[in-house]
């Protein structure tokens, strides 16, 4: 009960609400990518579970390389805002290529771009959220976007099943993109105060 009190409180603080909505598409777009990128490397590539195992293993490592040492370079220089301009793009271009990917080696060629972008879009996003309220009201905000990432990764894998029955195994991925870009412009279209 207390996630669907937290989601209905994002809707009604107009400060913070840009922030959370971005977010929320951000998450749902990146979780279309990860609700079908095993189908994909199945039905398109013919990969087993080492495979896949294997596909999962280099995203990983390469998030963690982003957030253990990309991150760190970058947050030096760079405000969130500025990060996140970038991150997002890349994200959004590197989802839309999974759709089309024709080869086992540009399958790979793109992790890079997508585990790059997401670990620093995480982080940065969830700092810039963060940084947006007061001391005091940070747990509380956390929470509430907490519970938006939940409902969004619960809700999209069922979306993701039925949608792509009808546009194929490309929609996830195509859907995934257009949120992302969705959520790079509530941040940088809708809101000019943001550098």
């Amino acid at each position: 009960m207390r996630g669907v009190h937290n989601i209905y409180s994002a809707f009604r603080d107009v400060d913070v609400r840009p922030l959370y909505l971005a977010n929320f598409l951000y998450v749902s777009g990146f979780t279309f990518f990860t609700s079908f990128v095993g189908i994909l490397l199945v039905l398109r590539f013919h990969f087993a579970e080492s495979g896949i195992g294997v596909f999962f293993g280099v995203m990983g490592l390469w998030i963690v390389f982003t957030q253990g040492v990309i991150l760190r370079l970058l947050a030096k220089r760079y405000s969130e805002c500025t990060i996140l301009r970038s991150s997002l793009f890349f994200m959004m271009i590197g989802l839309s290529l999974y759709a089309i990917v024709p080869s086992i080696f540009l399958l790979y060629a793109l992790i890079p771009v997508v585990a790059v972008s997401n670990g620093l879009s995480m982080v940065n996003m969830v700092a810039l959220i963060s940084k947006s309220v007061s001391a005091s009201k940070q747990g509380a905000v956390l929470g509430i976007n907490g519970s938006l990432m939940a409902l969004s990764q619960g809700i999209i894998p069922l979306i993701a099943g039925f949608g792509s029955s009808i546009t194929g195994i490309q929609g996830p991925f195509f859907a995934g993109s257009l949120l992302i870009a969705i959520a790079w412009a509530v941040l940088f279209l809708k809101r000019p105060q943001m550098a």
